[in-house]
């Protein structure tokens, strides 16, 4: 969906992946409840759009949604 803000049109979005050392599979349980939390916090502090967050036991994927005055 395109978005705008006074003086721009934009759609900009980011593939994010973390893999942790050695790619082990500690992702799991409370680790993984903490994470998703985490992320939702910064994405609303920092005024970005968390649109999905999948977090594996041995990786995490982000889709975040950011106006272009983010760099």
């Amino acid at each position: 969906m395109v978005k705008s803000t006074r003086h721009a049109k934009y759609e900009l979005y980011y593939h994010i992946v973390f893999v942790p050392k050695y790619r082990r599979s500690h992702l799991t349980g409370e680790t993984k409840e903490r994470l998703e939390t985490i992320f939702a916090e910064i994405c609303e502090d920092k005024g970005l759009e968390l649109v999905e967050c999948e977090v594996m036991p041995d990786h995490v994927h982000l889709f975040i949604g950011s106006p272009p005055k983010n760099a």
